[in-house]
C-alpha cells in the first residue's frame, strides 16, 4: 500500500497503520503546491480501486513539507462554509506570517516549563505552560504555550486548543504532527499542522506545527 501510494502525484512517502487486520490510519508526506484535499482524495480513490479499501477521510492525514522541487501547481479547490470558518482568507490574514523568535523547557523535580515567543506582524507574544517532564509532555507544553502565544497575538484563535501532539517516523523523516481543536460557527472545527525534526529538535518542531495548523496568517 504505502508503495503504491507514493506514486501519486507530489507524494513523497506514506505510511499506514494496520491494527488487527483493518486499515486505521494513513500518514502522507507531500510537497507543498497541491492541495493536501485533492492529495487525500487521491489516496481514498487509490486504496478504493487498487486495494478494495474504503476509508474514512479523517482517517487520512496529509502533511506538505516546504523544499520539493518537483511540486505540482494546481489550483486549491473551493472550501464548504465549514472549514472557512476555521482559517481566515487571505484577505482578512496579516500579510505577515507568524514565526518563532524562542522556545525554551525547563524541567526540575517533577514539573516542567515551556515558554514560547511569537512574532506576528512586528509584535510579540509569549506563552507559558506548566506540567510533568516526561519528554512527551515536554512536546505538548510547548505546542500549547505556542497556541497560547499565537492566541494572544490574533483573538480568533482564543477557542481553540491542542488536541494531540504526535511524533512520527515517515519515509526519511521524523515528524511531529499537532491537531488543534476549537468551536466555530456552533461546529467543532479541527485543524492540523506537521513540521518535520530538524537540527533544532523535537520541541521546535511542535511549535513550527502549531503556526502550520493556521497557514494564512
Amino acid at each position: 500500500m504505502e508503495r503504491d501510494l507514493a506514486r501519486i502525484p507530489a507524494v513523497s512517502s506514506a505510511r499506514v497503520v494496520i491494527d488487527d487486520d483493518e486499515l486505521r490510519e494513513v500518514h502522507i508526506v507531500c510537497a507543498v503546491g497541491r492541495s493536501p484535499k485533492l492529495v487525500g482524495r487521491d489516496v481514498q480513490s487509490l486504496l478504493a480501486a487498487q486495494w478494495g479499501v474504503d476509508i474514512d477521510h479523517r482517517k487520512v492525514s496529509v502533511v506538505q513539507l516546504e523544499g520539493d522541487p518537483d511540486a505540482i501547481e494546481e489550483p486549491a479547490p473551493e472550501q464548504p462554509p465549514s472549514e472557512r470558518s476555521v482559517r481566515p482568507s487571505a484577505s482578512t490574514a496579516s500579510s505577515s506570517a507568524p514565526s518563532i523568535t524562542s522556545v525554551a523547557v525547563s524541567a526540575s523535580g517533577q514539573s516542567a516549563e515551556a515558554t514560547v515567543i511569537v512574532k506576528l506582524a512586528g509584535r510579540t507574544a509569549t506563552g507559558q505552560t506548566k506540567g510533568v517532564p516526561s519528554w512527551t509532555a515536554q512536546r505538548r507544553l510547548t505546542a500549547e504555550a505556542t497556541l497560547e502565544a499565537l492566541a494572544a497575538l490574533d483573538e480568533r484563535l482564543t477557542g481553540y486548543a491542542v488536541a494531540e501532539v504526535t511524533a512520527v517516523r515517515m519515509g526519511t523523516e521524523d515528524v511531529v504532527i499537532v491537531t488543534v481543536s476549537g468551536w466555530a460557527d456552533g461546529l467543532e472545527v479541527n485543524v492540523a499542522g506537521a513540521a518535520s525534526v530538524g537540527p533544532a529538535g523535537e520541541l521546535r518542531a511542535a511549535a513550527d506545527a502549531v503556526l502550520r495548523a493556521f497557514p494564512g496568517r
